[in-house]
């Protein structure tokens, strides 16, 4: 809730999954169903690496900043009216890494490097 400019409390929804390794169609569905109910909150907080499970085959699962699953969370981040933060393997210039991904409600992206 934002008081004079201030937020003066924060509404988080920590989510804890049973991934499906290597899974990115499954682990979506079944993170968007664990979601679905979730109300008035301002900060959707995924599991590390979400969309697969933590794998070591990143040239096998890595995506990209305009792929699926960050489409997801941006889609989500619209229908929650709130932010959403977690992790994806990204490829970018023929390397691999962990990028965590902050989208805000209105569809911003931040990520950490």
């Amino acid at each position: 809730m934002i008081k004079n400019g201030f937020m003066s409390d924060l509404r988080v929804c920590l989510v804890q999954a049973d991934l499906i390794w290597q899974n990115k169609t499954e682990n979506l569905n079944l993170l968007y169903a664990m979601l679905k109910s979730v109300v008035a909150v301002d900060l959707i907080v995924l599991p590390e690496m979400f969309s697969t499970g933590f794998t070591m085959n990143a040239k096998d699962y890595a995506t990209s900043v305009e792929g699926e699953a960050v489409q997801w969370m941006k889609q989500l981040a619209k229908e929650k009216n709130a932010c959403i933060v977690g992790s994806l393997i990204i490829a970018e210039d023929g390397k691999y890494f962990n990028r965590l991904f902050w989208i805000t409600y209105n569809r911003l992206i931040f990520t950490i490097k």
